[in-house]
């Protein structure tokens, strides 16, 4: 599935582990120790498996990936979630340390700021935020024994596996519901320093949560893509800061009540997420579907909150926004934001959408709210 590249948190006061464990030295010297880290790259690479006959299962690692810069991306994710998972472990001397530069850093932002100074027009941070159509499972096909697309089990073409969700909204005659396709929401994260450019992604997922190695597998065509919320230098590391504090408490409450799939549509999906860190950012939420439980949720950052150390008024901020943030696993006419959100989930231009229940959504929103 895409989110089995995740890295995964079984672990609390150590390395987090994800499809292939890998461990990471403490302190992590930036950058030498991203070349001197033991990965097994036939692991983290997606492959394509024959299911039944001419249907393949997975993905296809990108041709314009190296293996070089898929090894920065896998070591620098795991870093960060390291560094991430700092926040809730109260002993300093259990701390993930990166050295960089005569200079030792225990939490993502120090670390980001640091490099920026150190390097100053040279070093720099980039993110925006991607949505396009979830695609879980990755269905490829032949037909008589090609397709289009190189993979390494022969050229093949893409089958389609949209997952569709139930509005609620009809049209103005209240005869048709508009249906919409269920959407994958990322931050996707550039960074340069010390020589070194990665590339890495952040969300929950339904096999993890925090920061996933990015650029290593091929996104689909049939998936469109809306790219929003564009930010570079400081105001990027503080969206990443809040995406390390956020994803190190959904995790860190998923172990603590033993939550299957890591509280998955429980404590939240990718969208309510990165909705949450849109509020924080741009002051408004474009996710659709929302399916976080925030009982659940708000209490585990309260807890933040009563820490009362350098990070407080973050966890603050944090508790704000997701208060705030609207929810769509009940509908009762409340939120107002709910149609802006469900039309924001058409990923392609007018013309171009590659299913009918997409069109006629479109034409239902652009006649109820035009």
């Amino acid at each position: 599935m895409m989110h089995d590249l995740a890295v995964l948190a079984d672990m609390y006061e150590g390395n987090n582990n994800n499809t292939a464990p890998v461990a990471l030295a403490n302190p992590f010297k930036y950058p030498a120790d991203i070349n001197t880290t033991v990965i097994d790259m036939s692991q983290w690479k997606p492959s394509l498996s024959e299911i039944i006959p001419i249907i393949w299962f997975g993905f296809i690692f990108p041709p314009e990936t190296s293996d070089q810069q898929a090894r920065n991306n896998i070591v620098m994710s795991l870093v960060f979630n390291e560094l991430s998972a700092n926040s809730h472990i109260a002993d300093a001397s259990k701390h993930f340390v990166v050295e960089y530069a005569g200079t030792q850093y225990t939490d993502v932002r120090g670390f980001l700021l640091g490099a920026m100074a150190k390097e100053p027009g040279v070093a720099s941070v980039d993110i925006y935020l991607s949505k396009r159509i979830a695609a879980f499972f990755g269905l490829y096909t032949q037909i008589n024994g090609t397709g289009p697309i190189p993979s390494p089990s022969g050229s093949v073409y893409e089958v389609a596996d949209p997952l569709f969700v139930s509005t609620g909204i009809y049209n103005e005659a209240g005869t048709e519901q508009a249906i919409v396709p269920g959407i994958h929401s990322e931050y996707v994260i550039r960074t340069t320093a010390g020589g070194v450019t990665w590339d890495i992604v952040w969300y929950e997922g339904d096999n993890g949560i925090g920061f996933f190695p990015g650029q290593m597998y091929v996104i689909e065509s049939w998936v469109g893509d809306s790219i929003t919320s564009r930010m570079n230098g400081t105001q990027a590391i503080e969206a990443i800061t809040y995406m390390s504090l956020l994803g190190d408490i959904l995790l860190n409450l998923a172990y603590e009540d033993k939550m299957y799939d890591w509280g998955y549509a429980v404590s939240g999906v990718c969208d309510d997420s990165c909705g949450i860190i849109e509020i924080l950012t741009i002051g408004e939420s474009t996710e659709y579907p929302n399916l976080m439980t925030k009982s659940i949720v708000l209490p585990e950052i309260v807890n933040r909150v009563k820490l009362q150390d350098s990070f407080s008024h973050y966890y603050y901020n944090l508790l704000s926004a997701t208060s705030a943030f609207p929810m769509d696993w009940r509908i009762d006419g409340v939120d107002q934001t709910l149609i802006t959100r469900a039309k924001g989930t058409i990923v392609w231009d007018v013309g171009r959408e590659p299913f009918q229940c997409v069109v006629d959504a479109r034409a239902i929103f652009d006649q109820i709210q035009p």
